[in-house]
C-alpha cells in the first residue's frame, strides 16, 4: 500500500486521487455523522428517523450513498429480527479497529492494514445495496464501498480499480462441483468452563461411534468421480459459515507394506498418499534395504467410497530404506505437495524403541540415520495421470535426520507453499527450519534455501512444534525454548524470513507438554499447546506494523476444552483461503481423531467433534494430519495396526 484515507480528508494513493470524481464523495464536507445514542433497546429510544440497531441509533440505508461522510452501509441482519432497518449507516465509533482492539460489532472483520471493520462476504450478492463489491484485499475478504473514500483507496491499491474507474473482476468466485456440501453453523454457546462453545455434536471425545454426518449434498453440487477428470480448483467457499460438519469417512486399502498417509482435498476428490516399503532379503550382514513408493488413492468427498484402489504414484528417492509420508497441502487451482522422509528401520517393529516410529510420539535418540526429506510437487493432468495428477518437481529438503512430523501450509500473500521441519544437527540439537516454494517446485521470495530462520528455534527436548501458520504477508513458527515442560514460543517472520517487532514471544510459562500447534486468524495467530492434562489455546494478537502484542498483565485472551483429556497430538490448518478466517484443529485421542473450530476472533470456538472415532485404539506410530481446501477441511488418520488411512473432508449445505 502507499498512503491511506483518514478519517477526514487525508492522503490518497496516486491512482485514487484520479478516481475521486467518479464517486460522490463528502469526506471533506462541513457535515457530520448523526451522532449515536449510547444504550438503545427499542426505536423510540432514538429520534426519528433514527432506528435502534446494534443498541444504537443509526441512519436506515438502501446503499452507501444514503449515509453522511462516506459511511458504509451495513447489514442489521445480525441484530435480530426485530431490527429497525435492513440496512444502517454504519457509525465512525464502528468503523475503526485494530489487531488489539475487535470491531465493535462482533459480525464484522478487522482489515488490520488499513484498521477499519467491514462486512464479510463471499460473494456481492451479501453486500447491502448496489455500491458494494465483494473482494479480497490483502488478507482481508469483505464488502468494499465504491462511494466510501477509504475503500476505494483500499480497492485502487490492490490493483483492483481501472483506469476507467471500473471494479475489477471478482477475486473470489463460487465452484459449485462438490467441494463443499455440508456444514455446522458455529453457534457459540458457553461451556460449564466459561469458554465460549458450539457447534458440536458431541462434546465428550470421541463419544460419537459414527464418526460423521451427511447433512444432504445439493443437486448442483455432485462430485466428480471420475479420476481422469481434471479439477478445476476452488477459490472461495460457497457457505457463509466455518464448514465444520464432516461427511463420511472414506476408508484407504489396507496393505503390510504402508508405513504412514496423509489425507489432502481437491476440487472433486479426497486424496490419501502412503508410504510403501517392501523389504528386500540382502543377507544376514548386509545392511537393510528396500524399495519405497508413495501410493495415492482418491475418494468421493462426500460419500467417501473410494474411486479406484490404492496404486503408486512415484517412487521415493531416500538413501535410506524406509519411506514416511508425513504431509502435504493444497493451493487453490489443486497443485499438491508432499513431504516425505526416510530413515534407517521401521520403529513399528519394535514400538516404543530408540528408533522412528512413522509418527510424532515415541521418540528417542539411538543411533537412527537419517535418508534426509524430501517434496513432491504435483498439478492436475489434462491428459489422464494416476488419480488425475501429473508430477512436476521433486526437492530435496535436507540430508539430516528428521525430528517428529513436518508441516505444509499454503500462503495465500506469497502464493507459495510454506514447508516447516525439526532436525538433529551434528551436535544432536534440535532446530527448526523453512522453506517456501511455489506451485511449480520452485523456490519463493524469503525460501530460498531451507535453512534455520535462526538459533532462538533451538530445543533440548522431545516435544511436537515447528508448525508455521500464516497471518496477511507474515509466517508464524511456533516452538518450544527448551525440554519437556519448557515454555513455548511464537517467532513471525515477514516476506524475507526476518523476525518483525517483539519476535519471538512468550504467550504463557510452563505450557508445552507434549506438542504445540499454530494457526492464523483475522487479527494474529491462534496458540494451541498441551496443557499436561488436556488442551489449551491462546489468542495472540499481531499488527504487520506493530509487530506482536506484549503479553497483558492479565495474560492473552483464550481458553481451555472442558475435557480434562491430553491428546496425544494436535494439529492446526488455516481457513483462509476460501474460508470463514478462523482456524480448524484436529486433536489426536486415544479413540480417534476430533475436531474443532476457533472462530476468526481467536477466541470463540467449537468444542472438539468426534470424525475419526472410534475406528480403531491409538498406538505409538498412528499419524494425524489435517489440510484444509476452499474452506473444506481434510482430516486423515494413518493406523499403524491396520496399515491403512480414513479420511473424512467438511462441506456445508444452505
Amino acid at each position: 500500500m502507499h498512503f491511506r484515507w483518514g478519517t477526514g480528508c487525508g492522503a490518497v494513493s496516486s491512482l485514487a486521487v484520479g478516481l475521486l470524481s467518479l464517486v460522490a464523495v463528502a469526506g471533506c464536507s462541513s457535515s457530520t455523522p448523526v451522532a449515536s445514542a449510547p444504550g438503545c433497546t427499542l426505536n423510540s429510544d432514538c429520534a426519528s428517523p433514527l432506528v435502534c440497531v446494534f443498541s444504537r441509533c443509526h441512519e436506515a440505508c438502501a446503499i452507501s450513498s444514503d449515509c453522511p461522510s462516506g459511511e458504509r452501509c451495513v447489514s442489521a441482519a445480525s441484530a435480530g429480527v426485530d431490527a429497525g432497518a435492513a440496512s444502517v449507516c454504519q457509525l465512525s465509533t464502528e468503523s475503526s479497529c485494530s489487531a488489539s482492539s475487535p470491531c465493535a460489532v462482533s459480525t464484522e472483520v478487522c482489515d488490520t492494514t488499513d484498521q477499519q471493520c467491514r462486512m464479510p462476504c463471499v460473494t456481492t450478492q451479501d453486500c447491502p445495496g448496489g455500491q458494494q463489491v465483494c473482494r479480497t484485499v490483502g488478507y482481508t475478504t469483505a464488502c468494499y464501498s465504491t462511494a466510501n473514500p477509504v475503500d476505494l483507496a483500499e480497492l485502487a491499491d490492490a490493483g483492483l480499480v481501472g483506469s476507467d474507474g471500473g471494479i475489477g473482476d471478482a477475486s473470489t468466485q463460487t465452484v459449485s462441483d462438490g467441494a463443499a456440501d455440508s456444514t455446522a453453523d458455529a453457534t457459540m454457546q458457553t461451556g460449564s468452563d466459561g469458554s465460549t462453545d458450539g457447534g458440536s455434536t458431541d462434546s465428550t471425545v470421541g463419544a460419537d461411534a459414527t464418526g460423521s454426518t451427511d447433512s444432504g449434498t445439493p443437486a448442483d453440487a455432485t462430485p466428480k468421480t471420475d479420476s481422469n477428470v481434471p479439477d478445476t480448483g476452488i477459490v472461495s467457499n460457497p457457505c457463509t459459515k466455518a464448514q465444520t460438519l464432516f461427511n463420511s469417512v472414506g476408508q484407504g486399502d489396507s496393505n503390510p507394506n504402508f508405513t504412514s498417509g496423509i489425507g489432502v482435498r481437491t476440487a472433486t476428490q479426497m486424496l490419501v498418499f502412503s508410504g510403501e516399503s517392501t523389504a528386500v532379503d540382502a543377507g544376514a550382514d548386509a545392511a537393510p534395504q528396500a524399495t519405497s513408493h508413495v501410493w495415492v488413492q482418491a475418494f468421493d468427498p462426500i460419500s467417501g467410497d473410494a474411486v479406484d484402489a490404492a496404486v503408486p504414484i512415484f517412487p521415493g528417492s531416500g538413501v535410506e530404506p524406509y519411506i514416511q509420508v508425513l504431509a502435504g497441502a493444497v493451493d487453490p487451482s489443486g497443485d499438491i505437495v508432499v513431504v516425505y522422509d526416510f530413515n534407517d528401520r521401521l520403529g513399528s517393529a519394535e514400538p516404543g524403541g530408540n528408533g522412528w516410529v512413522g509418527a510424532p510420539y515415541a521418540y528417542g535418540g539411538g543411533t537412527l540415520e537419517g535418508g534426509g526429506l524430501y517434496a513432491e510437487f504435483l498439478s492436475l493432468s489434462t491428459d489422464g495421470g494416476v488419480a488425475g495428477l501429473q508430477l512436476v518437481k521433486n526437492v530435496h529438503l535436507d540430508s539430516s535426520l528428521i525430528y517428529g512430523q513436518p508441516h505444509a501450509t499454503w500462503l495465500p500473500a506469497a502464493q507459495a507453499f510454506a514447508v516447516s521441519w525439526q532436525y538433529y544437527d551434528t551436535s544432536r540439537d534440535i532446530y527448526v527450519a523453512l522453506a517456501k516454494f511455489g506451485p511449480n517446485g520452485n523456490s519463493a521470495s524469503g525460501g530460498e534455501a531451507p535453512v534455520s530462520p535462526g538459533a532462538y528455534f533451538e530445543i533440548g527436548g522431545a516435544i511436537e512444534y515447528g508448525a508455521a501458520a500464516p497471518f496477511g504477508t507474515l509466517l508464524g513458527v511456533v516452538f518450544a525454548t527448551g525440554a519437556y515442560g519448557s515454555p513455548g514460543a511464537i517467532s513471525v517472520l515477514d516476506p524475507n524470513g526476518l523476525p518483525i517487532a517483539n519476535s519471538p514471544i512468550t504467550p504463557v510459562d510452563n505450557t508445552s507438554r507434549a506438542w504445540l500447534a499454530l494457526g492464523g486468524v483475522s487479527q494474529g495467530f491462534a496458540y494451541l499447546y498441551d496443557n499436561g492434562s488436556g488442551t489449551s489455546e491462546l489468542f495472540v494478537p499481531v499488527s504487520i506494523d506493530a509487530g506482536i502484542a506484549e503479553v497483558p498483565d492479565a495474560g492473552f485472551s483464550g481458553f481451555t476444552f472442558p475435557e480434562s483429556v491430553s491428546a496425544a497430538e494436535g494439529r492446526m490448518a488455516n481457513d483462509d483461503t476460501g474460508g470463514a478466517g478462523g482456524a480448524g484443529i484436529a486433536l489426536m485421542y486415544t479413540n480417534g481423531v476430533s475436531f474443532a473450530y476457533i472462530n476468526a476472533d481467536g477466541v470463540t470456538h467449537t468444542a472438539p467433534q468426534s470424525v475419526l472415532s472410534p475406528l480403531h485404539t491409538y498406538q505409538s506410530g498412528d499419524l494425524e494430519h489435517i489440510a484444509q481446501f476452499g474452506g473444506s477441511f481434510v482430516i486423515s488418520d494413518y493406523s499403524s495396526a491396520e496399515n491403512r488411512t480414513y479420511i473424512a473432508a467438511s462441506g456445508c449445505s444452505q
